[in-house]
């Protein structure tokens, strides 16, 4: 089972660089990016005024369903 989520996971890893179209940001993001935000909210001179929020930090994509411009099937059979 975890070599199954494994090989599911990098599928989508190598997927997204290649169609940006899907990314808002038209970048696929980085471990830096995520730890920009833990250093954001740990430096509570900068971030003393968020409480109790979920950060999202995903390039945008729930701003446009970007995997709908693709046929879901065509992508999981690849």
């Amino acid at each position: 089972m975890l070599h199954e989520r494994l090989q599911f996971s990098k599928f989508f890893y190598d997927f997204f660089p290649s169609h940006k179209e899907c990314i808002p940001a038209r970048v696929a993001g980085q471990p830096e990016d995520i730890a920009n935000v833990i250093v954001f909210l740990a430096y509570r001179q900068l971030s003393s005024y968020i409480v109790g929020q979920s950060i999202v930090a995903d390039g945008g994509s729930p701003l446009v369903m970007g995997m709908q411009a693709h046929d879901m099937m065509d992508i999981l059979k690849s």
